[in-house]
């Protein structure tokens, strides 16, 4: 199982190494969709469509369309490579595609066009786990293995922000990052692979490290830091040994 999204009528998508799967809001019903894609992520689009983010390309469903044999006129290939995670913005009407080797893609939703790869030449080719905005002019890319990027909400102006290279001015203690968060204060939370979780205040120049201390229990469980939440007046981490508040 490697992600879960809520639609508006509160029906389940599971995105799982064996396709992609509906559960109805009653918990009634259970269809298996797209067997044969290995499904890494999906994100809702509107009512009747979702993104699907697979090893073998990103796609959007009908999701009106039911049954484990969809028909091939209720998806629609937006790119054949291997994309990671994926984020809709709804006010642009822009769906950024984070991919395994190809960087980041922007598509126009209503042409289903592609706008800008223009990010190729400066976004490195490893994997994007994490695409969040900033604000209303900025997103932040998560690149395990290079740090945390920006770029302008129309795909261009890609630039380094935090990295563990102290050249950067922006220095982090792992660049495996696998999740960002933009809490309700503007800080910025960079969860990694290696480095426990980093935080940027509003001010852009202070850094806070949470990370796992020998001995000490009310340090995170772990420096493996797989996803972030904001619940309320609580920041929840899932680490490889546990969650931590």
């Amino acid at each position: 199982l490697k992600d879960i999204v809520c639609d508006a009528k509160d029906n389940l998508w599971a995105a799982t190494s064996q396709g992609l799967f509906h559960v109805s809001a009653d918990g009634k019903t259970i269809i298996r969709r797209n067997q044969d894609l290995y499904v890494n992520t999906t994100t809702i689009i509107d009512d009747d469509k979702l993104l699907v983010c697979s090893t073998t390309g990103a796609y959007l469903i009908n999701t009106k369309v039911k049954g484990h044999d969809a028909k091939p006129s209720s998806i629609t290939t937006l790119t054949t490579n291997n994309t990671e995670t994926a984020y809709f913005d709804k006010g642009k009407g822009h769906i950024w595609l984070g991919t395994f080797n190809e960087g980041v893609l922007v598509f126009d939703a209503s042409s289903n066009k592609l706008l800008t790869n223009g990010m190729a030449t400066t976004i490195p080719h490893t994997p994007i786990r994490a695409i969040v905005p900033l604000n209303a002019s900025t997103m932040l890319i998560g690149i395990d293995g290079s740090g945390v990027f920006s770029a302008k909400k129309d795909g261009s102006d890609a630039k380094i922000l935090f990295s563990t290279d102290e050249k950067t001015g922006s220095v982090i203690h792992g660049n495996g990052i696998y999740d960002i968060l933009c809490d309700s204060h503007d800080n910025i939370w960079i969860g990694s692979y290696t480095g426990g979780v980093d935080i940027a205040h509003p001010t852009g120049d202070i850094m806070e490290l949470y990370e796992h201390k020998r001995g000490n229990a009310q340090s995170l469980g772990c420096d493996g830091v797989n996803d972030i939440i904001e619940s309320g007046s609580f920041l929840v981490f899932a680490t490889d040994n546990g969650i931590s508040f």
